[in-house]
């Protein structure tokens, strides 16, 4: 089955104010996924862990909307608004990065940045592989905060960070 992208569910009232952001729906016959998907520039891939979602990404993305970069926020299979299936055999490390594996090549992006929180970090070191095959510029960041202030992560994303970490 080919990729395609379909309009996100809806969000109950109470959530709009904190996700007012650009949202989409990957699916390619195995299990859909929700994303953000907002700001064009150079993209930038943050994934959650878990048990949260890309909720949690919220006031870094608020930041970095005000920025040059396409800021790409899915939610794993099995949380958020991705579909939930209730097989425990599919959550593992291989299955969700595959499923992040898939969703970056249907995008189509190159030359993107990843940092990944909690379980996204190694969800990423497994998919790493490859998205590097498919996009030898990617740039990894790991999840310890310090490791944000590296020359080769943007600006625009240590300073988001630096700065809700400050507000916090």
């Amino acid at each position: 089955m080919t990729s395609r992208f379909l309009p996100p569910p809806a969000l109950p009232s109470w959530l709009e104010d904190e996700l007012p952001f650009n949202r989409r729906v990957f699916s390619d016959g195995d299990h859909e996924i929700h994303f953000i998907d907002e700001g064009g520039g150079p993209p930038i891939l943050l994934l959650h862990g878990n048990p949260t979602w890309s909720f949690l990404w919220r006031k870094v993305i608020r930041i970095l909307a005000r920025e040059n970069v396409r800021v790409i926020a899915p939610d794993l299979v099995g949380l958020g608004l991705s579909d939930k299936p209730r097989d425990p055999r599919v959550h593992t490390l291989d299955f969700h990065a595959g499923r992040i594996s898939a969703l970056v090549a249907a995008l189509d992006i190159h030359d993107i940045t990843i940092a990944g929180q909690d379980w996204g970090g190694p969800i990423l070191g497994r998919s790493i592989n490859g998205i590097k095959k498919l996009f030898p510029d990617a740039e990894a960041v790991e999840t310890d905060a310090g490791h944000f202030l590296q020359e080769e992560v943007p600006e625009e994303l240590a300073a988001a960070v630096l700065q809700v970490v400050e507000e916090a």
